[in-house]
């Protein structure tokens, strides 16, 4: 048995790349302590052989568990790395309609797969989930270009039309037209305070009122909502890794296990460990580009109306208004799921290969990283991609100065 021992034929590699006890380990234990028989080989030797130390074992008798053993296990990373370890158990899915709707699909369709349960109901749930699913997306879909046809075209055209008339009067001959656009000044033209304050005072009150007129606070709205849109897109991407990195499985009765670890018995946790490319499929395409493609719509539509409000009130209003056709998706999932489909979210959990995460400044950092895209975004659109004033040439800001002084901040 001492050679059994030492190759290390006494562990075994778990799913979860981690070392368990096999069934001979379990039994040599035994063997070892009823003094049947010794290896004497130490676990400096073991592991040089290709073994695993000692500490793998689980001591059954003991009393010693899985959770115990992976808390040993954690304490020896932050040991070996020199900094916190947390331990990962699984991703969990995001609670809202377009992860029911995945839940559902893979739960019940491993369910139907291994024709466990009352099978009526599983496909009753299945069919509801995507009914659920695709009228959630539709409304969604059916309230952008309802924004854009009816809001933000009436938005636009209206600024359009100040912001011409503006640029006609500010410098009378020296102008020229744009087909579909309107007036603008000829370069190197200046803005006169004194014709300014000649226009009547809802005249100058609306021209000042242009969120452009005030770079800075337009800059600031347009990144909150930037950052609104940058959580979506980041949970979608998110998703559709995850989704694309889980194991390829012939069949969906061996999607799902009851935990990620064959030594414990959890009756509620149920760990995704892999998924059929049809499967894969139709939750990518159903469940992660809709909310990928209608977070970047509302990214482009909501910054060319918010550009175009030339209200303050109305700006900070829209921006919040933008924001429930979005909600859209939860407030479907708080209203029409129920209490037990909720539970199964709750514990359902896509396992990870690396379960072990180091704090790195790659971890604490990257959320910087949409930070700075959200940035980069409102710059860009601001002063590059806008087509909500074409030609803007950033005149009011000058003139408005004064009389946004001197009527708003007395």
């Amino acid at each position: 048995l001492k050679p059994v021992l030492a190759q290390g034929r006494c562990w075994r590699l778990g799913s979860a790349g981690r070392w368990r006890p096999s069934r001979l380990g379990v039994t040599m234990q035994w063997l070892k302590r009823a003094g049947c028989c010794s290896s004497g080989t130490s676990d400096k030797e073991v592991a040089e052989e290709g073994g695993h130390p000692t500490h793998a074992f689980l001591d059954v008798e003991q009393g010693a568990t899985p959770k115990s053993l992976r808390r040993d296990e954690v304490r020896e990373a932050e040991d070996h790395y020199g900094e916190e370890v947390y331990e990962l158990s699984g991703w969990q899915v995001r609670e809202d309609i377009y992860g029911f709707a995945a839940v559902a699909l893979v739960r019940d369709t491993y369910l139907l797969t291994i024709g466990k349960g009352n099978l009526p109901i599983r496909r009753f749930r299945l069919t509801w989930s995507l009914t659920l699913l695709f009228f959630n997306t539709m409304v969604q879909a059916f309230l952008v270009e309802s924004i854009r046809k009816y809001v933000v075209s009436a938005s636009v055209q209206h600024v359009q039309e100040l912001y011409s008339a503006y640029e006609k009067d500010m410098y009378g001959d020296h102008v020229f037209h744009i087909d579909n656009v309107g007036f603008r000044g000829e370069v190197g033209q200046i803005a006169s305070s004194e014709i300014f304050m000649k226009f009547q005072t809802d005249r100058k009150k609306e021209l000042c009122q242009i969120p452009l007129s005030q770079p800075s606070f337009c800059f600031v709205i347009l990144l909150v909502w930037a950052m609104t849109c940058a959580c979506e897109i980041k949970a979608a991407l998110v998703a559709i890794w995850k989704y694309s990195v889980v194991p390829t499985v012939s069949s969906m009765s061996r999607a799902i296990r009851r935990t990620d670890d064959d030594d414990v018995a959890d009756s509620n946790t149920r760990y995704l460990v892999g998924v059929t490319n049809l499967i894969r499929t139709l939750i990518i395409v159903f469940t992660c580009l809709p909310q990928l493609a209608i977070s970047v719509l509302l990214l482009w539509l909501g910054s060319r109306w918010l550009i175009s409000t030339n209200d303050f009130s109305d700006l900070v209003l829209n921006a919040a208004a933008l924001e429930f056709v979005i909600n859209i998706k939860e407030l479907s999932f708080r209203s029409m799921v129920s209490d037990r489909s909720k539970l199964d979210m709750q514990t359902t959990k896509i396992l990870l290969s690396d379960r072990k995460e180091v704090a790195t400044p790659t971890k604490y950092l990257g959320g910087l990283t949409w930070m700075l895209v959200s940035c980069l975004w409102v710059y860009t659109y601001m002063f590059h991609l806008q087509i909500a004033i074409p030609g803007y040439r950033f005149d009011v800001h000058t003139v408005c100065e004064e009389w946004v002084t001197k009527e708003f901040l007395r």
